[in-house]
């Protein structure tokens, strides 16, 4: 018992003999019985309820915020790899040889951001990776047959934005997250 002045009263009885430690830093009595070794106490001070009380309430909070922080982070984690579905449509001045890519273009395409990027999943099932240059843009080159599209997602403000060009021939496809 660290900390504790030791009081030990002596008491004459055929029975048994007791002592009684008081704690200096409880201010309440322990009562020892030295046959059995079981100690007891009794009647804690007013001082080492509240003090008992704001540890336990300290420990409250501090599990609270742990669970909060927890849950927040893992709230961001989710956020951030929530697909976001893009329906391009063709822009107004695409010429008329791009029509020819229309239909493969204009359906739903999945974008999902990763931990070291994204993932763009076109209607037809191509998966391409997507490199981040900066902070929420991604860039990929999508090929079609035998021609290369660039695509951009931009997430950085809501809502994003999917931009898909054939550089050759200047054929531009966009679209706003669904």
């Amino acid at each position: 018992m660290s900390g504790m002045q030791s009081v030990t009263l002596r008491l004459s009885s055929r029975r048994s003999l007791a002592s009684l430690d008081i704690a200096a830093s409880t201010g309440g009595p322990e009562f020892r019985d030295p046959r059995t070794g079981v100690t007891e106490l009794r009647q804690p001070s007013r001082q080492a309820l509240s003090l008992h009380r704001k540890e336990s309430h300290m420990r409250t909070i501090k599990t609270f915020l742990i669970v909060s922080l927890a849950g927040m982070i893992s709230a961001q984690v989710s956020a951030q790899s929530a697909p976001i579905e893009f329906r391009v449509t063709p822009t107004d001045r695409n010429p008329t040889s791009c029509q020819q890519w229309d239909a493969e273009l204009s359906r739903v395409h999945t974008f999902t951001p990763t931990t070291d990027g994204a993932t763009l999943r076109t209607a037809g099932g191509i998966t391409r990776n997507m490199t981040q240059n900066p902070p929420k843009v991604f860039t990929t080159t999508l090929t079609i047959g035998s021609t290369n599209f660039n695509v951009t997602a931009d997430t950085s403000k809501p809502p994003g934005t999917l931009d898909v060009a054939e550089p050759r021939t200047g054929c531009r496809w966009s679209a706003v997250a669904r």
